[in-house]
C-alpha cells in the first residue's frame, strides 16, 4: 500500500467522510495519484496520520490536505474539482 491515513475514532463521520472523498477526488483528477493505492482507516491515532511509503514530499502534502478537510474544507471537493477540470478543458 502506498498511502495510508489512518483517522481517530472521536473524528465525526462526516469528517471521516470528506476525507475519503478527496482522496477519491485526488485519483480522479491529479495524475500525481493516478493508480496510487490510498487507503483510509480508523484507528487508535491522536487525530491522524498520513503515511506514504514511495513519497515523503507527497505525504507532507496529503499531511496539509487531510488536516484542511477534517476541519471542514474541501467540502463538495469531488464536484469542484470535476467543474474546474472541464473548464480547463474547454
Amino acid at each position: 500500500m502506498n498511502i495510508h491515513i489512518t483517522i481517530a475514532q472521536k473524528v465525526p463521520q462526516e469528517a471521516f467522510e470528506r476525507v475519503l472523498d478527496v482522496m477519491r477526488c485526488l485519483q480522479q483528477t491529479d495524475a500525481n495519484f493516478d493508480g496510487v493505492a490510498i487507503a483510509v482507516t480508523r484507528g487508535p491515532v491522536e487525530e491522524f496520520v498520513v503515511t506514504d511509503t514511495v513519497d515523503s514530499l507527497r505525504e507532507n502534502l496529503l499531511r496539509l490536505v487531510v488536516e484542511d478537510a477534517l476541519k471542514g474544507g474541501f467540502v463538495n471537493a469531488p464536484r469542484s474539482a470535476q467543474g474546474a477540470r472541464h473548464a480547463m478543458n474547454d
